[in-house]
């Protein structure tokens, strides 16, 4: 049967929310903060986004779970729809109610991005989140098995801890 179609809409309002405000606080950290002293990262400055998206997932995390399960994300989304804890209906309607999310964040700020910068071009780099690698032997696939290692690590908590008894 499927779910509640008021608890889904109300879910997936949870999951534009809470994307919205993750991408635009932590990527807006990350457009902010990160800085180069003598060509290499400032390692206080990575430190401090590190923490800004750590705080803001655990804190959107706490904030949504009583109205979608807190996934906040599409990978968690999926997972859980594959072990059976989220209705493949509901979890469609999560993942574009986090893709809209996601893209609305970017667009709020990118619109404070060019309000501060005048003379910016959006998406030029380096304002907008990450646009380059830490070091220059850090290859495109080395990024790609960091982000799938981070989100099976992201996916495997979230299913041990909040869905497993």
């Amino acid at each position: 049967p499927l779910p509640e179609l008021a608890a889904v809409i109300r879910g997936g309002f949870a999951e534009f929310v809470a994307m919205t405000l993750f991408v635009f606080f932590g990527c807006g950290a990350a457009s902010s903060e990160l800085t180069q002293i003598g060509g290499e990262w400032d390692p206080a400055a990575t430190l401090m986004v590190a923490m800004q998206f750590g705080l803001a997932i655990t804190v959107l995390a706490y904030a949504t779970a009583h109205s979608s399960g807190g996934h906040i994300n599409c990978a968690v989304t999926w997972c859980l729809m594959l072990v059976g804890k989220c209705h493949p209906f509901t979890a469609i309607v999560y993942l574009i109610c986090q893709i809209i999310g996601s893209i609305t964040g970017a667009l709020f700020l990118s619109l404070i991005e060019e309000a501060s910068h005048p003379d910016y071009i959006i998406g030029a780099p380096p304002r907008v989140g990450a646009n380059s690698f830490q070091h220059e032997t850090v290859m495109a696939h080395h990024a790609l098995l960091g982000e799938f290692m981070g989100t099976f690590l992201l996916c495997l908590v979230v299913l041990e801890t909040a869905v497993n008894p």
